[in-house]
């Protein structure tokens, strides 16, 4: 995302929790990081973890599977 961050951290991502989805990521082009949302509630997710360039994450639904945020932001 680029241009609907603040979009997807206030509308979407509390939607997607509520929908009982386990984990979000969402990829934030201009500030180069990677925001995982686990842990889902009613009301939005309780973790927030935000890995930056030279970090690396790992999907709940695949653990073994690791990806380079460098990766993911070009």
């Amino acid at each position: 995302a680029d241009s609907t961050v603040r979009w997807d951290r206030t509308v979407k991502r509390p939607l997607c929790a509520a929908a009982g989805i386990a984990e979000v990521w969402i990829v934030d082009l201009v500030a180069a990081v990677i925001e995982v949302a686990v842990d889902p509630a009613p009301r939005g997710y309780r973790q927030v973890h935000h890995v930056a360039l030279g970090g690396r994450v790992s999907p709940v639904a695949f653990p073994d599977l690791t990806v380079e945020v460098a990766d993911l932001l070009g």
